[in-house]
């Protein structure tokens, strides 16, 4: 396993470094994202809960140039369970108010994939809710998408409307979801997926804006009774800021449809979360967020994703260290929100440290 990961992160080191020197941009960004995390669960002594105790460390590798009308994007996460690209993507502006990318890039479901990628020190929180985690993180969602995105904008007298088209391949689905891998692009099977999201905000640099969502994936199955999910998935979301404190949420409706065994099940469920970040001084914030849902233990979709069954409770401290580093502390409380849980021999309450940062 470590040799594997080391020839990975040989390969990809060559690849981003000619990827990198061989662009003639006008403008190029190199950023690079680590971290370090401790995590303590308290009451964790189910069978299916998660480790009691863990620590890792992981490095995010960010790269972008442009060159007139010819955009390049890189994103690498590495850590000791995986090493690969979350993001590879060439875009084209034949406009100013047009983009048209082609790689593997984030799926427009929400605003929180917009906003974050996989170096923490983006977001204000350590996690993310449990309904947008990735998938090598046991996300629920195919988060990422291999093939094409355009995004649009538009300006008109009383506000600025962006448009973000997304078509390519979803993940497969074997014990948890998986993404296709570009640099083992047949090691997974995937079909197409589709996603349309629309915002608005009063201005272009206006940071309140609401947003509405809907895609339709195809994931196929595999080691299960069933073959193939067709999901439908419907959305709204907003950011809104009062001067110090600023509010993210998001609300989600799921349709599944399984198919491939005799009963061929079809449930459907909602999930939201609401964050508020406060910064009372330039250099501490303090956060905290609430994560709920209808999803049902009964529904056969939630055996794959058990943690989406959760009402999770965050609440956190991020203090800037310096002016590239942030110290982050988080508690989190988990508890089964499906009335079937009547014991609740599966709660617990997280506590988690993390250290991230940028450089240079």
């Amino acid at each position: 396993m470590l040799i594997s990961h080391l020839t990975r992160m040989l390969v990809v080191t060559v690849f981003l470094f000619a990827f990198g020197t061989t662009q003639a941009s006008s403008h190029q960004e190199w950023l690079i994202f680590p971290q370090i995390d401790l995590i303590y669960r308290n009451d964790a002594v189910h069978p299916t809960s998660p480790k009691k105790r863990e620590a890792a460390a992981s490095v995010d590798f960010f790269y972008s140039s442009d060159h007139n009308e010819i955009k390049w994007l890189a994103e690498l996460f590495a850590s000791e369970n995986e090493t690969g690209f979350e993001r590879l993507m060439i875009g084209w502006s034949p406009r100013d108010n047009t983009t048209i990318w082609l790689g593997r890039f984030h799926n427009p479901l929400g605003f929180w994939n917009s906003l974050s990628h996989h170096g923490d020190y983006m977001q204000t929180a350590i996690s993310r809710p449990h309904i947008i985690e990735y998938e090598h993180d046991g996300g629920s969602l195919p988060n990422h998408l291999s093939g094409v995105q355009a995004q649009i904008t538009h300006s008109t007298d009383n506000g600025f409307w962006s448009y973000d088209i997304a078509l390519g391949y979803g993940p497969e689905l074997n014990t948890q979801l998986k993404a296709l891998d570009l640099l083992s692009p047949g090691s997974t099977e995937n079909d197409l997926g589709a996603t349309f999201r629309i915002s608005y905000k009063q201005g272009a640099y206006a940071s309140n804006k609401i947003g509405l969502f809907a895609s339709k994936q195809t994931t196929p199955i595999r080691n299960s009774i069933y073959q193939e999910v067709d999901q439908s998935i419907l959305g709204i979301t907003s950011i809104w800021s009062w001067q110090t404190t600023e509010m993210i949420g998001a609300i989600y409706y799921f349709d599944n449809q399984l198919t491939g065994a005799n009963n061929n099940p079809q449930n459907s469920f909602t999930s939201a979360y609401i964050q508020f970040d406060h910064t009372w001084r330039p250099a501490w914030a303090v956060y905290l967020r609430q994560e709920s849902g209808t999803l049902k233990s009964e529904d056969p979709y939630s055996q794959w994703f058990p943690d989406i069954l959760r009402n999770r409770t965050a609440i956190g401290l991020r203090h800037e260290l310096t002016i590239h580093q942030a110290l982050k502390f988080e508690v989190r409380t988990n508890a089964h929100y499906d009335d079937n849980f009547a014991q609740r021999n599966d709660d617990f309450t997280e506590f988690q440290f993390q250290w991230s940062a940028f450089f240079p």
